[in-house]
């Protein structure tokens, strides 16, 4: 992984204190060398001359020659087609979908806990307009300076996206929870669409929904890429259905393959009224 990269994403979940105490030895060797690139992929047994007759240098499930890191933890197509076809006739999650699920779920847990919360939390008062202090200025002597005062501006930090309504309802895309959630947002929130997407929670009281955590787990390189292709994706096929009346947000969240978390991960999670402390107790549970 290019280490410019690693700018881009926020590395304080993968600390040494947490790599050197939390893991264990393969774990904290695989983290390692999937950052370093050094892991014995197959790519690297042929780069190492390694390979000799050896057929695990092939991928050992769709076979294809001398493969990268990426393809195994995000793009061989046996995991996307085969095991992907059987676990959406009823059998069992295939790899990639479990890493997605898993990590969907801390968020899904911590967004039902929020929400439970925020319901049976009383309105929020208003905030006060405070006056801002005063700019200097410079006078001359004997004249007098023209007006007083400040700007009125608003104090304290802005609100969560949640504030307006205590009968928030969400729901997810996850196993244990099909036929308990919503596949999609109600018909008055702009369910009138035959698209689904991970997770939705909304409040008719303050008339407004959030689309997502829509969730993705892929390469570190193409986190920027999956971010955007995925809010385009979802902007056009669901927020444009919500009612002009309705306030809307669309939250897509990616977590790496190797544990790195984009920092839009802490921004989306501040918009709906997490705090620092929560945000950084996921950051720490949606990594190794």
């Amino acid at each position: 992984m290019k280490w410019g990269l690693l700018e881009e994403l926020r590395g304080e979940q993968l600390s040494a204190e947490k790599m050197l105490f939390q893991y264990n030895r393969r774990l904290l060797a695989f983290t390692i060398n999937s950052t370093l690139d050094t892991l014995p992929t197959p790519e690297m047994l042929v780069r190492w001359g390694k390979q000799g007759d050896d057929p695990s240098v092939n991928c050992t499930l769709c076979g294809a020659p001398a493969v990268r890191l990426s393809h195994i933890l995000a793009g061989c197509p046996y995991v996307l087609k085969v095991e992907n076809a059987a676990f959406k006739a009823g059998g069992h999650e295939d790899r990639y979908t479990n890493r997605h699920n898993n990590v969907l779920r801390v968020l899904a847990n911590a967004i039902f806990s929020k929400l439970l919360e925020h319901n049976r939390s009383p309105p929020a008062p208003r905030r006060r307009a405070r006056s801002a202090p005063a700019a200097v200025t410079f006078v001359r002597p004997g004249e007098r300076a023209e007006g007083s005062g400040g700007v009125q501006q608003q104090g304290g930090q802005e609100d969560s996206f949640l504030e307006g309504g205590r009968d928030w309802v969400a729901a997810f895309d996850l196993p244990e929870l099909r036929g308990l959630c919503a596949r999609h947002p109600p018909l008055d929130a702009g369910g009138d669409t035959s698209k689904e997407i991970d997770g939705f929670f909304y409040s008719r009281d303050a008339r407004s929904i959030v689309l997502g955590p829509e969730m993705t787990c892929p390469m570190e390189e193409n986190v920027h890429k999956w971010r955007v292709d995925k809010f385009a994706k979802y902007e056009r096929a669901m927020l444009r259905h919500v009612p002009a009346q309705w306030r809307r947000k669309l939250i897509t969240i990616e977590v790496g393959c190797r544990g790195y978390i984009a920092d839009s991960f802490r921004t989306s999670l501040r918009s709906i009224g997490f705090t620092s402390k929560e945000i950084k107790h996921l950051f720490d549970k949606c990594s190794y």
